[in-house]
């Protein structure tokens, strides 16, 4: 995975890491107050059928949550709604799975909701 950031007409490669599963998606839609940038990157993964949540730019792994059976997430997307951050992601199956992620200052908690 590489994050690259665009600043000055410039585009730059911030970080670059090797992830040990296949990226199935991703999304780097800035939540919270910051909405010129994001400082968080959700990847769904192929072969591990997770979800994973990296701080940027470090593209530290912060948090990971498990699908479980055969969901592989095809879609993720960080939102706020009535300033509550969630995250939702969706399989093929097109059943969505909804998370609430609690953004505290060092860790993100990801709660799977039936």
């Amino acid at each position: 995975m590489i994050y690259f950031e665009i600043g000055q007409g410039l585009l730059m490669e911030t970080k670059r890491t090797k992830l040990d599963y296949e990226i199935a998606c991703l999304d780097i839609n800035p939540i919270g107050e910051n909405h010129i940038g994001s400082n968080l990157v959700a990847v769904g993964v192929w072969t591990d059928v997770s979800i994973h949540v990296y701080a940027l730019p470090s593209l530290t792994l912060v948090a990971k949550e498990s699908l479980g059976g055969e969901i592989i997430p095809r879609s993720v997307l960080f939102c706020s709604f009535e300033g509550v951050t969630n995250f939702r992601a969706a399989s093929s199956s097109l059943v969505c799975n909804f998370f609430t992620s609690k953004i505290l200052p060092t860790t993100i908690v990801l709660h799977c909701k039936d």
